[in-house]
């Protein structure tokens, strides 16, 4: 059985980079953030407002209001907004959204540890972007992911989403979003552009100091090595031992992504 995936984030910015350089690795990678619950998004928007005014090297968004797969627009006093508030916050050594759910609870998705500095949870979901949407359906067929979203169109039309991703007019991408069979935390979300953006997949692998690495986690390493062998995926290493004592190996998806399956030890 599968058990879920971590996305981490070895990749950093110059402390000096400008707006232009926020909106570009927002609108090619955004697979680099990856967000997190918190109680108060305006404590957050302080934190990170104070800290730029004192030196510190942050471009941010305001927090935006806005409804994911939960919620509705309100419509008075009593018939309240339900949804969440996000921002991105981007450093030299990090770029994280944060997300404020209002007037709903989602158990276990996002634990809030109460000696928690600024109040916020571990990530919640991750993302990645793909050029060729039609190879999504290898995250359910082969990782054995649940598919929530399938293809579904966004972009500049929605006012939120145009607002947090930056996006120019007309820009639009395709969703798809998958969830772990074993937990309701976890998220994985993959986009696909509909307008012509570089491609970064090279600078997204090991050795390459790049932008991302995806590692997925699963039981039995040796049934799943198999699974994968079967299927379209390509340059498969065989299983090894990594640097933590942990069966793991390679793949690379039919989407280009490169990912590492660790099993248990």
């Amino acid at each position: 059985m599968l058990q879920g995936f971590l996305l981490i984030l070895p990749f950093f910015f110059s402390p000096y980079f400008s707006f232009l350089t926020l909106k570009l690795f927002i609108l090619l990678s955004f697979a680099l953030i990856q967000p997190a619950l918190t109680k108060d998004i305006y404590a957050i928007a302080d934190a990170f407002t104070d800290d730029k005014a004192n030196g510190g090297h942050w471009i941010y968004t305001e927090p935006v209001r806005a409804i994911e797969a939960i919620g509705n627009v309100g419509t008075g006093l009593y018939n309240r907004f339900v949804g969440v508030r996000e921002m991105f916050v981007i450093g030299a050594e990090t770029r994280q959204a944060f997300f404020q759910r209002y007037n709903y609870n989602c158990p276990g998705y996002g634990t809030i540890e109460p000696d928690s500095p600024l109040l916020v949870s571990e990530g919640t979901h991750s993302s990645l972007v793909t050029s060729d949407h039609s190879f999504v359906s290898f995250y359910a067929d082969v990782f054995g992911l649940i598919p929530l979203t399938n293809s579904k169109r966004s972009g500049y039309q929605n006012p939120s989403t145009r607002q947090i991703l930056i996006l120019s007019e007309g820009q639009e991408f395709y969703l798809s979003a998958f969830s772990s069979p074993k937990t309701n935390v976890g998220l994985f979300q993959v986009y696909s552009p509909l307008y012509s953006t570089p491609d970064k997949r090279d600078y997204s692998q090991p050795g390459s100091s790049g932008l991302s690495l995806f590692t997925y986690k699963v039981d039995d390493i040796a049934s799943f090595h198999q699974r994968v062998s079967q299927s379209a995926e390509t340059n498969i290493s065989p299983i090894l031992t990594n640097e933590f004592g942990e069966p793991s190996f390679g793949l690379i998806a039919p989407d280009g992504t490169y990912w590492v399956i660790v099993g248990l030890i």
